[in-house]
């Protein structure tokens, strides 16, 4: 195996490394102001940003695949998570073309409704696996923190794209 070839496996891998690093991050008990904080939901803008900006690098039986692995490793339904992230994928899908050129800020509103709908289909989901309404706010505390962070996360998901077209601009013949 070539250098090249393994880099083109790095840089094709990174996105489903990203969204798995995502969901370890989230059952790694990161104490945010003492515990307060919820941590933000990382995979959530992740798959959003990747089905925005670049559909094919984060294939549908992908998010699958960790969303069930978040199921399993976070205790929840078996399922529903890898339902969350699916939705979420296919709202953006159906929106892609609208989406595709508008300013960061409407990428953020973007992400906010979206993030809503498959966060209220996410607790509805759940709420009926339980047999009764589970509490909605802490939730929806936890989907705020994560609108309020998705501008740190797509900064870091930009710099990290220009970084690696750089890298392929320089290694062009």
């Amino acid at each position: 195996m070539t250098m090249h070839q393994l880099r083109q496996g790095v840089r094709a891998a990174a996105p489903a490394v990203a969204m798995l690093l995502g969901v370890l991050i989230l059952v790694v008990p990161v104490r945010l102001g003492q515990g307060f904080i919820p941590t933000p939901l990382f995979p959530l803008a992740i798959v959003f940003l990747y089905a925005v900006y670049d559909q094919e690098a984060l294939p549908a039986p992908v998010v699958f695949a960790i969303g069930i692995f978040h199921d399993l490793i976070y205790g929840g339904g078996v399922g529903v998570w890898a339902a969350t992230y699916l939705a979420l994928q296919y709202l953006v899908f159906t929106q892609s073309e609208y989406l595709q050129g508008r300013v960061r800020h409407v990428i953020w509103l973007a992400f906010a409704v979206a993030a809503t709908m498959v966060g209220l289909l996410f607790w509805a989901t759940e709420s009926l696996l339980a047999g009764g309404w589970l509490p909605f706010w802490p939730l929806a505390f936890q989907w705020g923190v994560t609108m309020a962070v998705y501008p740190f996360i797509a900064t870091a998901f930009f710099w990290l794209r220009s970084r690696a077209a750089m890298d392929v601009e320089r290694r062009a013949p």
